[in-house]
């Protein structure tokens, strides 16, 4: 969030728990014993605060942070486990406040003025991973760009659709193959193990 823009600094650390984005709109219902508790998602600067502030219910973790494995407060955990499973990555290259970053991100990048595909390539590197790509991530990820351009520029459907995601505003200025094409570049390097990681 913070790489793309949205992370919303301005609230204080105390304060009401934040409900994000949710798969579904019954999942909650499914494991929280009926009608007890209802889950009203956050809109606006709320759905961008930090994970810290994400509502826990003991018994129902929230999906994004199950796939993550994160511990349910119903044990101590003294440390958490490095896992790395293919629906980990289906969950980090699919679920709606990602694909969102990668969308403002790949939006901040189209606004800066004077900059070619390579120079928007190592911005974002600065903003992800706070180096340059080497050679040979720059040809991948521009060859990924080329690739995701040309299918959209074919398919603008399908680009409306996929720059649409989330709630945070779209400026309807820039061109929407260029823009989900790069949202794709965008959302692979929010994906590297270097950015998820730390090692």
């Amino acid at each position: 969030m913070a790489a793309s823009g949205l992370l919303d600094r301005d609230r204080a650390p105390h304060g009401r728990s934040v409900l994000p984005y949710q798969p579904g709109p019954d999942l909650w219902k499914e494991f929280a014993f009926g009608e007890s508790l209802k889950y009203i998602q956050d809109h606006d600067g709320e759905l961008y605060r930090r994970g810290v502030y994400m509502f826990w219910k003991r018994s129902v973790l929230h999906p994004y942070l199950a796939v993550m494995d994160a511990p349910t407060r119903d044990v101590c955990t003294a440390r958490r486990p490095v896992t790395n499973t293919p629906t980990q990555a289906l969950a980090l290259l699919n679920e709606t406040l990602l694909v969102e970053c990668a969308r403002v991100l790949a939006q901040r990048l189209l606004l800066e003025e004077k900059l070619d595909d390579l120079a928007r390539l190592r911005r974002a590197f600065r903003l992800v991973l706070s180096r340059q790509p080497t050679e040979c991530e720059a040809s991948i990820l521009l060859a990924l760009h080329s690739d995701s351009l040309r299918h959209y520029q074919g398919d603008t459907a399908a680009a409306k659709k996929l720059v649409s995601i989330g709630e945070s505003e779209r400026p309807a200025k820039l061109d929407v193959a260029q823009h989900a094409a790069w949202l794709c570049v965008c959302n692979a390097l929010l994906n590297l193990d270097e950015t998820l990681t730390k090692e």
